[in-house]
């Protein structure tokens, strides 16, 4: 289950809860696109690296998400 935690319009809180997995898979199910793109956006670019940039991209309904990491 994941879902959005109240936040402002700056950073966005994302909370996601997968119990048949150990930590490592769930990074890289955040990390890399081909996996993140199986439960949340619809195509991702992503830096996995202090500063590295992020875009989640859902064409279908126009929605970009960008960011970076900090």
């Amino acid at each position: 289950m994941t879902q959005q935690l109240p936040s402002d319009l700056t950073p966005l809180i994302i909370e996601t809860h997968m119990p048949d997995t150990n930590p490592e898979n769930v990074f890289h199910y955040w990390t890399q696109p081909a996996l993140l793109q199986k439960w949340w956006p619809q195509e991702a670019e992503i830096e996995p690296r202090h500063g590295g940039r992020y875009h989640l991209r859902w064409p279908t309904m126009n929605w970009h998400l960008r960011g970076h990491y900090t």
